[in-house]
């Protein structure tokens, strides 16, 4: 059994269904779909918006069935290893959601869909035509990932911008905070368009989760390993 106040016996749209009522930020531990070596961590990004990341337990034995429904000794989240759920919320869950908080409290971020953002940027470029209208925006589609939206002349055009516990990442460089990412933006808006797609690292693992029906395993509240279920 795995005891933490953020850890939860349930399945992925479950977790989406509790937090729906909560503010962006809030979080919550889970098993995962890809076994019992592996936990899932379910974060809400915005209203409708959740991200999933993949925990991979250590130390765990394959056919000890008491290892196997302990915790494992160690938790790791890409490259980064932790030693318990506490640390994993103070280095790597807290970091992320203030950077996301600031985000979405930043002046030039607007809220609605890809579609809308883009309607509001072209409403402000009217307004002030010599101006290259810029705005930030919640991507639907990769979770966990901000748009950044211009407008030069015509077109709205979209970077991606990955979150990250050490800050924001954009153009395959980190950046401790918005205005030195957007200072480095408007230095280099000129500069030959590479796409910037979301990382696949950012967004691994952080798709929506569709209804439970077949899928991973499912701890049990009794010690059991019930059933299976999409991470």
């Amino acid at each position: 059994m795995i005891v933490h106040p953020r850890f939860q016996n349930i399945y992925a749209d479950e977790a989406m269904e509790l937090l729906s009522v909560k503010d962006a930020g809030e979080s919550i531990f889970r098993p995962s779909s890809r076994g019992p070596s592996h936990l899932a961590l379910t974060l809400k990004v915005y209203d409708g918006v959740y991200a999933h990341k993949d925990i991979v337990e250590g130390g765990k034995e394959p056919k000890d069935v008491t290892s196997l429904l302990r915790i494992g000794k160690t938790l790791t989240i890409g490259e980064d290893t932790f030693e318990d759920l506490d640390e994993v919320m103070d280095r790597y869950v807290d970091p992320q959601v203030a950077h996301l908080k600031a985000m979405l409290n930043y002046r030039k971020f607007r809220r609605g869909t890809k579609a809308e953002v883009d309607e509001l940027l072209w409403l402000e470029k009217l307004e002030y035509p010599m101006r290259i209208a810029y705005c930030f925006g919640i991507s639907h589609e990769h979770p966990g990932t901000i748009i950044l939206t211009y407008i030069r002349s015509a077109n709205p055009h979209h970077e991606y911008v990955g979150v990250y516990p050490k800050g924001f990442k954009f153009k395959k460089r980190m950046f401790e905070d918005i205005d030195r990412l957007v200072a480095y933006f408007q230095r280099h808006i000129d500069d030959p368009r590479l796409e910037s797609g979301p990382s696949l690292r950012s967004v691994a693992a952080m798709v929506p989760m569709r209804s439970p029906a077949t899928g991973g395993f499912f701890r049990g509240i009794s010690g059991q390993w019930l059933g299976w279920f999409n991470q």
